[in-house]
């Protein structure tokens, strides 16, 4: 039976994919627990703590805060339908079993640098649905099976673009897995190399660099922006290789910035050769009230 290994493998990435984004820690609830269970003294009413199990301590109703809050999603390509009101119906069955997200596919085939127009519509049902019942999409975005892995520089390039396509299209998504078990040549070849070196390792975390890279970029709002001005640094494939460049690295020494003013224009002039990112944090006052901005600079 022909189809038996492709089966196999596509379940494979459906539950890889949902151990991946299945359960997700999200911002910190003010919720209290009221259901906890207590000594019972009368019909609807508990008191003191109650100890269950072996000594473990359950607080009196009402007095227990929740930290961080569990997202649950559904793994389910079945809601990528062309007809809107049939998503709508299966995203409603999720909303209604109690979940909170659902995660959908989307296969990036070799030279495609964008969303096909079926992706766009049956993705965007997608969205509308979740967006309809204040449900979080996720996409997992990946290559299919090992004939289509990006190997070259050019096929990741052409990859991230897709990945950065489709966030630009759906702005309401905003949690993308890339890739599939790339330790498996089910989904990732060649796995090793000369002398036996792993290359799908390096591979795979070049992929994930630059489309994780060309994802920040392609964030507009604020908070994305303040992410890209926060990273410490961005890494190649050749740290995964020699992780020793983690802790041999040289010590990091601010560029040494001219800024100007040419009317109301400030200039920054960084040093001549420098490439990378820094922030600058400007203020003005008119000596009544003063005004801060912050933004990253990005020499290339």
């Amino acid at each position: 039976m022909r189809w038996k290994g492709p089966a196999l493998a596509l379940l494979g990435a459906a539950a890889v994919a949902a151990i991946a984004i299945g359960f997700t820690l999200g911002a910190g609830s003010d919720k209290t627990v009221a259901g906890a269970v207590g000594s019972t003294t009368g019909p609807g009413s508990t008191s003191g703590t109650t100890t269950t199990g072996e000594g473990v301590s359950i607080p009196k109703p009402g007095h227990v805060r929740l930290g961080h809050r569990l997202l649950v999603a559904t793994v389910d390509d079945a809601m990528k339908q062309a007809d809107p009101k049939t998503a709508a119906d299966l995203m409603k069955v999720s909303h209604d079993a109690g979940f909170d997200a659902v995660l959908v596919s989307s296969m990036w085939r070799p030279g495609q640098t964008a969303l096909s127009a079926q992706d766009r519509l049956t993705l965007g049902n997608v969205v509308k649905a979740a967006d309809d019942l204040h449900m979080r999409v996720c996409v997992f975005v990946w290559h299919g099976l090992s004939g289509s892995t990006p190997r070259t520089e050019r096929a990741r390039r052409n990859f991230a673009a897709y990945a950065a396509a489709l966030a630009k299209r759906f702005p309401q998504i905003r949690d993308v897995v890339v890739g599939n078990e790339p330790n498996l040549n089910t989904f990732w070849m060649p796995q090793f190399g000369a002398g036996g070196k792993d290359v799908a390792a390096a591979g795979y975390l070049e992929l994930l660099a630059r489309t994780r890279a060309i994802l920040r970029r392609a964030g507009t709002g604020p908070s994305d922006m303040m992410a890209a001005a926060s990273l410490v640094a961005t890494l190649d494939a050749s740290y995964y290789v020699d992780p020793s460049l983690l802790w041999n690295a040289k010590n990091y020494s601010a560029p040494q910035v001219v800024y100007s003013m040419t009317g109301n224009q400030l200039i920054v002039a960084p040093p001549a050769k420098y490439i990378g990112t820094f922030v600058v944090q400007a203020t003005v006052s008119d000596g009544l009230t003063t005004s801060k901005r912050s933004f990253a600079v990005a020499v290339v």
